[in-house]
């Protein structure tokens, strides 16, 4: 219930937008994303509970509530890392500092015209705009400064298993060793002979699920699209689950396999 008390609507697609604001806009909606949940799983005081007869009691914590936020907040990072390297190519190149004065001494002299000629407000838009373009770019070096780039490369490269490998750490991930590891692994595809396959051998359901949800961002190459349908701990609950009950149904391993958090209940091949 969590997930949908907090949703805040993706920014609207405006065409013919700058590129650079909106994909700023953008990704200030996936990173408040990821901590919209968060506020509800916190615990208030010192998670303590007192019985009738004054103990203390500590009040136990679904473990597996803070992974599903984890895993959900690395899809969203998917999404965060495409849509800066998106940003940057659609984007025009930052300007030099020649550019900038260059600029600077256009737009003056644009006023002072403007101002003679009686055209002071299409002037001040058009500066405004700038303004707002330098300032967006500022913020989107910021945010890319603290991004984790492992799940897009991790993800295009090994799907959901790749996902499961990934650093939650942004400073073990910065683009340039992910673009080396890329490219190292391109190197190692191309001249291994080892058979490979693009199939989930394991996690059918779960792939299905993230491509529906990433496909439209992902396959979006001349317009900068948020993440419309975000991912829900309770679908991601659901469909691991199912994957790995058939999985575990296919193999029909002969050693019982113990239940998370219980030391008496068991799945046996009978």
């Amino acid at each position: 219930m969590a997930d949908n008390l907090y949703n805040p609507p993706p920014p609207d697609i405006i065409e013919g937008a700058d590129p650079t604001i909106q994909g700023v806009r953008i990704l200030t909606y996936l990173d408040d994303l990821k901590h919209s949940t968060a506020i509800f799983d916190q615990t208030v005081g010192d998670n303590t509970n007192t019985d009738p007869n004054g103990n203390n009691q500590v009040l136990e914590r679904s473990h597996s509530v803070d992974l599903l936020h984890e895993f959900s907040n690395v899809i969203v990072d998917v999404v965060m890392g495409y849509v800066i390297l998106q940003t940057h190519a659609l984007s025009a190149p930052p300007m030099t500092t020649t550019q900038r004065k260059k600029n600077y001494r256009k737009t003056r002299s644009s006023t002072r015209r403007a101002e003679n000629e009686g055209e002071v407000l299409h002037q001040n838009t058009s500066t405004e705009l700038e303004q707002a373009k330098e300032t967006s770019m500022k913020q989107l070096q910021k945010i890319q400064s603290r991004q984790n780039f492992q799940p897009l490369v991790f993800f295009l490269l090994g799907g959901v298993r790749g996902l499961f490998l990934v650093s939650r750490d942004h400073r073990n991930a910065s683009l340039s060793d992910c673009m080396s590891f890329s490219q190292a692994m391109g190197i190692i595809m191309e001249h291994s002979k080892t058979p490979r396959s693009s199939q989930e051998s394991i996690w059918k359901n779960l792939s299905s699920y993230l491509v529906q949800l990433l496909q439209p961002s992902l396959l979006s190459s001349q317009q900068v699209i948020p993440l419309c349908t975000p991912p829900t701990r309770n679908k991601l609950a659901e469909v691991i689950t199912t994957d790995f009950l058939n999985h575990w149904k296919e193999m029909q391993p002969t050693s019982p396999f113990l239940i998370p958090n219980s030391s008496q209940r068991q799945i046996t091949e009978n």
